[in-house]
Order: C-alpha cells, then structure tokens, then sequence
C-alpha cells in the first residue's frame, strides 16, 4: 500500500460515539482517534446531546481538534421526527418535510432551512444526512411517508423543497447528504430492521429528484439505502452493488462522495461480516463508511428514526454495538484487502480525493 493512503484511509470513516462530555471515555477516544487520523468524521445523537450549553461546549473539542485533515462532525436533522437538537431540549424546531412542502412557500421554505442552516452551524456541525429526497408511496411507507419524511408523492417537488435545505445548509458551510439511493418511499418494510426487497414496489420516476439535482449542480453527497431489487442486481443490497452506485455516477452524473447509511443497521449487522461490510461497500463505489455505535442496535433488529417507536428482540449481532474500536478494525480490514489485491489503490486513492474535496469545499 502507498504510504499516502494508508496515511489517509481514515478519511473513508465516520463513527459515533459515547458520552456528552469532554471528560467521558467515549468522546476521550474518539477524539485520540480523529488526532491519529483513524477516523475522518464523527456523528451525534439524541444520546450525546443535552442543551445548547453542553453541544456548544462538546462540539468545540471536536471543532479544534488538531488533525491532518478537518473533521466532519455530522448530524441526523431532517425536521419534524428526525431532528436530533429541538424545543425538548432548547433549540429551535425544524418542520417536517412533508408539513413543509404543504404549508410553505418555496421562499418560506429556504427562509426556514436558513434557520436550521444557522443554527446547525452555530454549534459546530458542517454536515447533515439530509433531505430526504423518497418520494412519497401508495401507501405510505412506514419509516418514510407515515413519518412524514417525504416532501411529496410528486418527484419535481421533491426536488424543489430539498433543493431550499441545500442552499440553505451549504450558506452556512454545511454540507448536505440526499437520501435513501435509489428511493424508499415505495419500500414495504424497514431497512433499519432488516434487508427491504423493493422488486415489486420501486418505480424510475423515484430517481426523477436524483436527477433534477444533479442536473443543478445541487447534490453534496447521495446516501445509499439497505435495499434489494432483484430485477437489477439480484440478491445483492444497494450498499454492495456497482450496478446501482455506477447509475450515480453514468445515469445521475454525479462525481462527488457516495456515503453509506448506517452500516450498524440491522439490515446490515445481522447479514454480514465485518470483512464483507469493509470491502463490499468501497468495491461498490462508496467513498465514505457510517458506523453509528448506536447502542441501540445491541438491543433490538435495528435502529429506528423515531423514539416512541417499539424495540423488537432481534437475533445475535455478527457485529458487536457500540464498538469503539470499529474503525481501527475496519481500516485493518481494508488494508488486508488491499495487500490481498482486493480492494485496489486506486479505488482507495479516488474515495479519499472526493471526501476531502468535499471537505475543502465546506471550509470556504
């Protein structure tokens, strides 16, 4: 392996973390892991978060850290259900998609992005998996549509609302992330709980926001889904498929980070092995690996959106949750790829260009 990328390779990572403070083991390691290059983001939920004083004074370490490269210090904040900083804790409400598209303006809309925009900022965090871009199902599906996560059953105003949030976010140095490639709103199940066969449901028209935004030179990363459509690449999830990645770059036309949903999602976990989820996902085409150490994907099949939904006993992990040695095992796994010829240079060498392409574009 090439000294530069070795060097590099923890900037393929993301990782969430444990503790809310600066005297916490958990945040202790994380950040000796972002200081040694290890990782090249870390992720925040509701757990990590308590009020603005705390964020503001927890964001700060991570903020100045000193590391080869920026971190990207990421959040989960759609608006309405899946907002991790709102009123409960004594931060501005963001709306939900769906209320948004209805009750606001396209104006209105990236005059309210604005304020997530600012306020995301003021915290310390420069990149949000957000929005949503699924188009809306018949019925509903029921981590999508019913909890009002789509903007709309109509694809072209899917792509106007979401473009506001774009704007909006990246005005205030925050990179966005599109989401779930190539469209869950048609789905019948939920990914967070297991693999989601979408053969019989998944129309083209959901790739139309895809396309459009791409089209505007409106796309900062695409986050891909844990789905399967065998029509297209028969028996193997999104996450793993060149065939599906390669529509992003040659049918979207999109250059730019590819990212991963959760790689601890039950989907996931309770499938394959660590080695498998390492070399699948970079041989597909992903340029950046989340790993959210949510501990509540120890307890139950997955990790759900919502807080007041049900946990549901799932089976034994093949991957232990929270691991906080996950990314030193998962750049071992890389590099024993790559000297196996695995995994070339590359394929390594582009993932880490567009991520710290992306990384100097949030800094202007």
């Amino acid at each position: 392996m090439l000294p530069d990328i070795k060097r590099d390779l923890g900037q393929l990572l993301s990782v969430g973390f444990g503790g809310t403070s600066i005297s916490d083991d958990g945040v202790q390691q994380v950040l000796a892991q972002a200081r040694a290059g290890v990782i090249g983001g870390v992720i925040l939920y509701r757990y990590n978060i308590e009020n603005p004083v705390q964020l503001k004074e927890l964001l700060s370490h991570f903020v100045n850290v000193e590391s080869r490269y920026p971190l990207f210090i990421m959040i989960d904040q759609e608006g309405g259900k899946v907002q991790r900083i709102g009123s409960a804790k004594g931060f501005k409400d963001s709306l939900s998609a769906q209320k948004l598209a209805q009750e606001l303006s396209i104006e209105e809309a990236l005059q309210h992005y604005r304020q997530m925009g600012e306020q995301l900022s003021e915290y310390g965090f420069n990149f949000n998996f957000a929005p949503c871009v699924d188009v809306d199902g018949d019925p509903p599906c029921d981590v999508i549509g019913k909890l009002e996560r789509s903007y709309s059953s109509d694809p072209s105003v899917v792509t106007a609302y979401a473009e506001t949030m774009i704007q909006a976010l990246r005005a205030h140095g925050v990179a966005s992330c599109i989401k779930h490639f190539p469209g869950h709103g048609s789905a019948r199940a939920d990914s967070h709980m297991g693999l989601v066969d979408i053969t019989g449901e998944w129309q083209e028209r959901e790739l139309i926001p895809y396309r459009e935004l791409a089209a505007r030179g409106a796309i900062d990363s695409i986050m891909s889904a844990h789905l399967i459509h065998n029509q297209v690449d028969k028996d193997t999830p999104v996450v793993f498929s060149r065939t599906w990645l390669d529509r992003i770059r040659n049918d979207i036309g999109f250059d730019g980070v590819i990212v991963t949903d959760d790689l601890h999602m039950g989907a996931i976990v309770h499938n394959f092995s660590l080695h498998d989820i390492a070399v699948r996902t970079i041989n597909a085409g992903h340029d950046l690996l989340i790993f959210s150490n949510n501990p509540l994907a120890s307890k139950t099949q997955g990790i759900r959106h919502d807080e007041s939904s049900s946990a549901t006993a799932g089976s034994a992990l093949t991957v232990t949750v929270p691991d906080p040695l996950i990314a030193e095992k998962i750049i071992q796994e890389i590099e024993d790829a790559h000297q196996a010829g695995v995994l070339t240079g590359e394929r390594l060498q582009s993932a880490i260009t567009r991520v710290l392409k992306l990384k100097e574009q949030i800094r202007r």
